[in-house]
């Protein structure tokens, strides 16, 4: 059932974000050719100017595409779960764990696509010469890494980077949960609840990084130079610390959204 609810899902949202992605490429690809354009004999102002239209559209589409994503997933959720609509949905032969967990995978398979997108603009805008993106210091802060202590640090870079979005996700889920309980001014609670977990979030992220970079620290004062290995060691202590707590906080939400959603949902 929870294959059939996540097709729904993204038969739904499709018809919205494919349009957007297509847009974002063909807007970027546009403007490549239009620079192009301006470097051979067809300079001239017209195409400057036009050149410089279409590269203010692919910035428009490129945070339309982020905006749009993190709209369409929250009124997605809210919709199916928290308006008339949820009446149909909770009488499901499904458990409301399996309805939780398809509004969470289509979220983070829209957000992933969104990425891609992203990158695939950004890479055609940038093509040409030798084509490649360097990310401030990151290449410089792995250049001394041994190609397996890359690999490593890639992989739980990017399992920090999901454990993190699927927090994210949690987050607003808990919230709207929490909030949708209330009889009055469920919007402004669901907001209010966002707020506080937000800020809890902080404080405690900012207590456990600042005992994570200590630890790092440490790490690095008894290899007494910043040899490559305690480098890595450091930044393995650092993302890994990120991963644990961020991993507890998806479990919280989770939990929270799963109580209210079954024990007080309230679609009054």
């Amino acid at each position: 059932m929870l294959v059939k609810l996540m097709k729904q899902d993204l038969r739904a949202t499709g018809r919205v974000m494919l349009p957007l992605y297509l847009a974002a490429i063909v807007l970027a690809a546009l403007t490549r050719l239009m620079n192009v354009f301006q470097r051979g004999a067809l300079d001239s102002r017209f195409w400057n100017i036009f050149s410089g239209i279409t590269a203010f559209l692919v910035g428009v589409a490129i945070v339309a595409l982020v905006i749009m994503t993190f709209v369409m997933m929250v009124w997605r959720f809210y919709k199916n779960y928290m308006t008339d609509e949820g009446y149909l949905m909770f009488t499901l032969p499904v458990r409301t764990g399996e309805l939780i967990w398809s509004k969470l995978i289509t979220t983070l398979f829209w957000y992933l696509c969104t990425g891609v997108v992203v990158m695939i603009a950004v890479l055609i805008l940038g093509s040409g010469g030798n084509g490649s993106i360097e990310i401030m210091g990151v290449g410089d802060f792995f250049e001394a890494f041994s190609d397996s202590q890359k690999t490593g640090a890639a992989l739980v870079g990017i399992l920090m980077v999901l454990i993190s979005g699927i927090s994210g996700v949690l987050e607003l889920y808990a919230s709207m949960a929490i909030g949708q309980s209330f009889k009055k001014n469920k919007v402004f609670m669901m907001v209010v609840f966002f707020f506080v977990f937000s800020i809890a979030g902080s404080i405690v992220g900012s207590i456990f990084s600042t005992q994570s970079i200590v630890g790092a620290s440490d790490m690095l004062s008894e290899a007494y130079a910043l040899s490559a290995d305690s480098v890595y060691r450091s930044t393995m202590h650092v993302l890994w610390t990120s991963i644990i707590v961020q991993g507890c906080w998806s479990v919280f939400y989770y939990f929270i959204t799963h109580l209210m959603l079954s024990k007080r949902l309230n679609l009054q």
